[in-house]
């Protein structure tokens, strides 16, 4: 048996060859970078909007048959969502990013539970 160290990271994993002990600890969210947040919910919303266009040319396609014209509706979004979806994603990351940074500083840091 010996005790592996991983780090000034608090993760510590102690096993053998039969088990393996997995240890966890508390961390705190002091800050969030808001240019970070912003970017990664950015992304995610425009794969929203991606599959909302999808959604929206497949409804389209289906009402062609029926009226042209609701037909062509579905087309452009599947331009149009993804990248307003992303814009509206980056700008509720950075709002929300800075909301949590100015909150977090009155009241305290959000609290996790780490495991390895």
């Amino acid at each position: 048996m010996y005790i592996k160290m991983y780090g000034k990271s608090g993760f510590s994993c102690i096993h053998d060859f039969f088990t393996l002990i997995k240890i966890s600890y508390m961390a705190k969210i002091v800050k969030i970078e808001v240019l970070s947040l912003g970017k990664i919910l950015g992304a995610l919303y425009a794969v929203f909007g991606v599959i909302g266009g999808i959604l929206f040319t497949v409804i389209g396609l289906i009402a062609f048959v029926r009226t042209p014209v609701a037909g062509f509706m579905g087309l452009p979004m599947l331009v149009i969502l993804p990248i307003f979806y992303g814009i509206m994603g980056f700008i509720t990351g950075v709002l929300t990013a800075a909301l949590y940074n100015l909150i977090s500083s009155k009241i305290g840091p959000l609290v996790v539970q780490i495991s390895e």
